[in-house]
């Protein structure tokens, strides 16, 4: 693949920036801001600044930066493999191919595309760029967010394009712009609030313009209600497939590897095939060990390597680059290892300046002995030999956050000994915590014993004690108190419950606007450190709604699920039709057109002719998310209570 730079499609942008400033930004402009202009020297200033801003966003949209190719830069369109997104509802479905044809922007005008690590939320939003870009009837304006300020948007878009702020909203609102604001996670914590409540202005001002935002899943998100909420439907194995023989110029490692995948099978890989960021990366790890790796601590592990020893194919068979920095893999990988867990610890930070990297690298090396860093060849590591972070202009940052989560990880799990415990324990009870649902699952990966005598022993203690506590103070009238409690907990233990129920032979707005993707008629579901999740049936002659709060203990209960799937229950397939569960639709409907059903911990709907916690047990038994089993918590704890250590005392016993 030939390698590209930034600077180079930049300046190749020049001229459609031009144009488009010429033809359908200025004459609306100057036509309001005549008065300002004082002579041709001002426009000719303005002009500059929104060309050299335009140019910048189609260079830096037709670009992507792949540990495929050890992030040297290629273009975007030579290795993208068409990604698809959807709001999953079986009422209406609605599912976007976003490539040549993106109806998406015809079809709404905020969308909010949510969903995990490196499931291409930044590629998507970059695709979406171009498409408008040759498409000739939107003008995008692409902005990363974690470079936003904490200040009106508004302003920050007129600043970047030469306006000054008094520039008049309604005049850039003829403009006709698209607005691609690209990863509400990397936001820095300490202005996430603010940040979120000047985008929410921002879309309510701008409410008939076009406006997508990207995010990992978020507590804030939750303030954004006006927008349509979306996510990536997972690749195909063939598109996984075509993905690897995009990377390989001679398509001899890709075919070499497919065959591999074909013939294994697992939950593991099944999730690296999905990702467009773990095809990425196992390409790049299969193709220095041709091993394929069955975890997601292994994954990294080998990618690491992959990138250390990495040989340098314009040199003799077995060249290997010399590190500047002089250190090896293992004592290079100890750094990364603190410099990762320092991002983690303020913030989650991704990038920086050239200084400001410098100052923190010599700061946390300052305080190892036995090791020797002369820090700008180290950053020189970085960027050159041992790529894990990406130089744009004066900004360095690691090239997936992914990775920086690898290293923190490492880090809690192997150099922290006995505090190890402590800081999960922390990290769990942060008011954050949702963050960490990646970093969470590579901490389980790494050392499972920890992980469980830690957090897993936390959560099923709370999840006992909140059971137990029921007996004495749930009042379910008409029900056997003692044999619906644990459901209950079951039910609500990994966050509140809405179930809306619609009679098909009547119109509901409220359908409509849920189909729509307007959250805010779950706002008792909101909730901070969680977001909502919701799912649409049908049902015999009834849609069915169910919303969930989602909160860490989700995510971490799945961890548990992987690996012990006998302690929860299981869930029913979307096209059920139990005759047992229609009856009791009938008789809580009543033929009304709509029926709410609520349960919290402090709330349920009262039962009325028949039991309403039976009914959503059942209707929840359609959730994927984990329920875990009394009996099994128990057994799990009176296990963990008997030997933390996981069979390590035993072991050592006697030595």
């Amino acid at each position: 693949m030939q390698p590209v730079s930034l600077d180079s499609l930049i300046t190749d942008a020049l001229p459609w920036a031009k144009k488009i400033v010429a033809d359908k930004i200025g004459p609306i402009i100057y036509t309001k801001i005549k008065k300002s202009i004082r002579n041709f020297r001002d426009r000719r200033f303005i002009d500059e600044n929104m060309e050299s801003f335009l140019s910048r966003v189609k260079g830096q949209c037709s670009l992507i930066n792949t540990l495929a190719f050890q992030n040297t830069p290629v273009e975007l369109l030579k290795i993208y493999e068409p990604l698809s997104i959807s709001i999953d509802n079986e009422n209406d479905p609605y599912e976007c191919i976003i490539h040549n044809n993106c109806d998406i922007i015809n079809s709404f005008n905020h969308v909010l595309i949510t969903d995990s690590a490196g499931m291409g939320k930044s590629t998507i939003l970059k695709r979406i760029a171009l498409f408008c870009i040759d498409n000739d009837k939107h003008i995008p304006i692409y902005i990363e967010l974690r470079s936003i300020r904490n200040s009106s948007i508004s302003n920050q878009i007129k600043n970047r394009l030469g306006l000054s702020s008094d520039f008049p909203d309604d005049t850039l609102k003829e403009l006709p712009f698209i607005y691609l604001f690209d990863g509400i996670d990397e936001i820095p914590q300490n202005i996430k609030s603010e940040t979120i409540q000047f985008l929410k202005e921002f879309s309510e001002n701008f409410k008939n313009k076009k406006i997508i935002v990207t995010s990992r899943h978020d507590g804030f998100l939750s303030e954004l209600y006006t927008f349509s909420r979306f996510k990536i439907i997972p690749l195909e194995s063939y598109q996984s497939y075509n993905l690897l023989r995009k990377y390989d110029n001679s398509r001899t490692i890709s075919a070499t590897l497919i065959k591999g995948l074909q013939r294994e099978e697992g939950k593991i890989l099944d999730e690296f095939l999905s990702t467009p960021l773990y095809v990425s990366l196992l390409y790049c790890a299969y193709k220095f060990k041709p091993i394929i790796p069955r975890k997601k601590e292994l994954f990294y592990s080998q990618v690491y390597e992959a990138l250390y020893e990495s040989h340098d194919l314009t040199k003799e068979l077995g060249y290997v680059r010399e590190k500047h920095s002089k250190l090896d893999s293992t004592d290079f990988h100890y750094i990364l290892r603190r410099l990762g867990f320092w991002c983690l610890k303020n913030d989650g930070r991704v990038e920086f300046t050239k200084v400001e990297l410098s100052i923190i690298i010599k700061d946390i090396t300052s305080n190892i002995s036995g090791i020797n860093v002369d820090t700008p060849m180290f950053i020189k590591d970085l960027i050159e030999t041992v790529p894990l972070f990406v130089k744009e202009g004066a900004i360095l940052r690691w090239s997936h956050k992914s990775l920086m989560e690898y290293f923190a990880a490492m880090f809690i799990c192997r150099d922290t000994k006995n505090k190890q415990a402590d800081i999960l324990k922390k990290l769990y009870h942060s008011n954050n915590s949702i963050n960490y649902t990646n970093l969470f699952e590579l901490c389980a990966d790494i050392d499972y014993t920890t992980f469980r005598a830690s957090i897993v022993k936390e959560i099923f203690c709370e999840f006992v004690e909140e059971t137990e506590s029921r007996i004495s103070t749930i009042e379910l009238k008409g029900c056997n108190r003692n044999e619906h409690n644990a459901k209950f907990v079951e039910t609500i233990f990994t966050g509140d419950v809405i179930v809306y129920i619609f009679d098909k032979r009547f119109e509901s707005q409220k359908l409509t606007n849920l189909i729509e993707g307007d959250i805010s008629l779950f706002k008792e579901l909101q909730k901070e450190n969680a977001y909502i999740k919701n799912m649409f049936l049908e049902l015999s002659n009834l849609w069915v709604v169910i919303a969930r709060s989602v909160n860490i203990k989700t995510h971490i209960l799945n961890i548990v699920k992987y690996r012990n799937p006998g302690y929860f229950r299981n869930s029913l397939t979307h096209t059920s039709d139990d005759p047992k569960i229609r009856r009791s639709m009938r008789k809580i409907t009543q033929d009304k057109p709509e029926v709410t059903l609520y349960m919290s911990k402090r709330y349920s709907t009262p039962c009325r002719s028949v039991c309403t916690l039976e009914l959503i047990n059942s209707i929840i038994e359609f959730d994927t998310s984990p329920r875990l089993k009394y009996e099994s918590a128990m057994i799990e704890l009176k296990e963990i209570k008997l030997d933390e250590s996981n069979g390590i005392n035993m072991l050592i016993d006697g030595f």
